[in-house]
């Protein structure tokens, strides 16, 4: 965030955010719970989801792309979504490959609890997508990927088999093409 600070871009965030992050106050925008911003063409409307700390995903409107889904940091999707054209959506991880790490001592069993409670197991994250009317949206980006518990290819496969959508997976200078 201080990369952000130091050139002097606006931050949009909860207060929670505030209160752990050092941000001058003129770059300061408190953020509130499904009331709706505009910056320049964009509008965005944070709604909070379920995690360990105060956390928002994001609804963001464009002319030029129509509606992207922004959710991460979250253990599910608490609301249906329709006419979304994008999804960045989380992928944490796979309770098949989380048994198997606890099994062979690998991940600690206490693990598992936080993990149910904080991200989204892949499972969970098809029946995210599922909530925002599939058949409407171009693209789907999968963020947030553990690298121990999850394996990106086999969720790239699995989402873009689920719903026959162009499916990523979000890495360094991946480009997607967010047309309308």
């Amino acid at each position: 965030m201080t990369k952000f600070t130091k050139y002097g871009f606006p931050i949009g965030a909860n207060e929670d955010v505030f209160s752990a992050k050092q941000v001058p106050e003129h770059l300061k925008h408190v953020l509130e719970d499904k009331k709706t911003y505009h910056f320049g063409s964009f509008g965005v409307c944070p709604f909070r989801v379920k995690h360990d700390v105060p956390t928002f995903g994001y609804l963001i409107h464009h002319p030029e792309c129509g509606t992207i889904l922004f959710a991460t940091d979250c253990a599910f999707i608490p609301y249906r979504f329709p006419n979304v054209k994008h999804l960045i959506i989380e992928a944490n991880y796979s309770d098949e490959i989380l048994e198997q790490r606890i099994l062979s001592g690998e991940e600690h069993a206490a693990r598992r609890k936080r993990l149910l409670e904080t991200h989204m197991e892949i499972g969970i994250t098809i029946k995210g997508i599922m909530k925002c009317d599939p058949y409407g949206i171009k693209t789907i980006t999968l963020i947030h990927l553990s690298s121990q518990n999850g394996n990106a290819k086999e969720f790239q496969h699995l989402v873009a088999k689920s719903f026959g959508i162009p499916t990523y997976v979000a890495k360094p200078n991946l480009i997607v093409n967010l047309e309308k």
